[in-house]
């Protein structure tokens, strides 16, 4: 009875646009693609056109980024699966 319920009813997160996903290293990670942007924007005002440099260091660490969750989130959902499969014996 206590696995049914534990199955069925989700776990309580501290907030409702928490992820249970979300790590460390996704946190770094987006930092730095928020750093880059800035400073893309920065030198784009200060020059009057972008500067290729800025612009494709945003879109490497935006790409990267990208991979990341969906490693990250492929992980966890694997891992919640293994562990409810465990916990139902099969």
């Amino acid at each position: 009875m206590t696995t049914a319920a534990d199955i069925a009813v989700p776990r309580c997160r501290s907030s409702a646009r928490a992820k249970p996903w979300w790590t460390q290293e996704l946190s770094n990670i987006r930092t730095q693609l928020t750093e880059a942007r800035a400073n893309a924007s920065t030198l784009y005002k200060a020059n009057g056109r972008p500067d290729t440099e800025a612009a494709s260091l945003v879109k490497h660490l935006a790409n990267k980024t990208e991979r990341l969750i969906k490693k990250t989130k492929q992980n966890f959902y694997e891992e919640a699966v293994k562990s409810v499969m465990k916990r139902m014996g099969r």
